[in-house]
């Protein structure tokens, strides 16, 4: 799969996989770009595997962290948590989101996330210089999204179709502001 000319969106057990094979992704130069997803969790699984020592939760680490895990696997990764972090493949540009709340820690809002980087793909972003923009946005969509619906129920019960159901409206508002994608 890796070795497809097609973007690729890796999160939950291809993230697994990927650890438990202990390399980076062998990719030709040729390849679409390759966007990671992991949470803390599968974060250690990945940077054990590479010799990586950072910790993933530490606020002043998490983007040194997420860099390191790019540049080893020449991927975007988006380090999910508390103010999730985007690094591009190369470790040249970090985004840190502000959007989002505590209601994001429940099952399957990691899902929502992976499916709105994987649509907005679909869509027809195929280029490296692509993916770390839209994979941003995605990210900061996702959590407006969240924050949309914890004003109107709070910060907890939160469900997975909820938030998906919020998405369109979130980017709306992008599109609004002028927001490119």
């Amino acid at each position: 799969l890796l070795q497809r000319p097609n973007p690729i969106v890796l999160d939950a057990d291809g993230l697994n996989h990927l650890a438990a094979h202990g390399k980076p992704a062998e990719r030709h130069d040729a390849t679409g770009p390759l966007i990671m997803t992991p949470h803390p969790g599968e974060f250690r699984r990945l940077a054990a595997a590479l010799d990586i020592d950072a910790d993933p939760t530490d606020p002043a680490r998490r983007a040194e962290a997420a860099r390191q895990l790019a540049i080893a696997h020449r991927a975007v990764v988006v380090l999910k948590g508390h103010h999730t972090v985007v690094v591009d493949a190369d470790g040249s540009r970090v985004y840190i989101n502000r959007t989002g709340n505590p209601a994001l820690a429940t099952a399957g809002s990691g899902d929502v996330l992976t499916g709105l980087i994987a649509g907005l793909i679909a869509q027809g972003i195929r280029q490296h210089d692509d993916a770390f923009g839209f994979t941003c946005l995605a990210v900061h969509a996702h959590g407006l999204a969240a924050d949309d619906w914890a004003r109107a129920h709070g910060n907890a019960g939160l469900l997975a179709t909820e938030l998906a159901d919020r998405l369109p409206d979130a980017l709306n508002r992008l599109r609004q502001r002028n927001v490119a994608f």
